[in-house]
């Protein structure tokens, strides 16, 4: 890839159960330049939301325990508005209305650094 990557904006706030996606979705987002605070459950997303709403994004999976990925950004979104992902194993037919009705977007799992990449295109800058 030619040129530098910098980051416009520098936190993601990750919402995840799965402590295998735990450990590699943050070491993918680490090498394009984010840094990422991750959280186990859409509740302590939310929470956490609370505390810093300064994040960049907010990516969160569907299916996690006390709140799900789509009940979070309902939450958030009610604090404030930010760039959300639903990050999910959950077929995107299956939750694309309720996707569209909160305008938030969907990455299907398991992605790629180059999908990360795409993803976020629009918080990185080249110089």
């Amino acid at each position: 890839m030619a040129g530098k990557v910098t980051i416009k904006f520098g936190q993601i706030l990750y919402a995840e159960d799965d402590i295998t996606y735990q450990m590699t979705t943050p070491r993918i987002l680490a090498r394009i330049g984010f840094e990422v605070k991750v959280v186990g459950n859409g509740q302590l997303a939310v929470d956490a939301f609370k505390e810093n709403s300064r994040y960049a994004s907010v990516l969160l999976d569907n299916q996690m325990p006390i709140l799900t990925g789509l009940e979070a950004a309902r939450r958030i979104l009610e604090q404030k508005t930010v760039d959300i992902v639903l990050f999910t194993s959950d077929e995107k037919k299956d939750v694309c209305e309720k996707i569209d009705d909160l305008g938030i977007r969907y990455l299907q799992k398991p992605s790629s650094e180059s999908g990360f990449r795409i993803l976020y295109a629009s918080l990185l800058e080249r110089r």
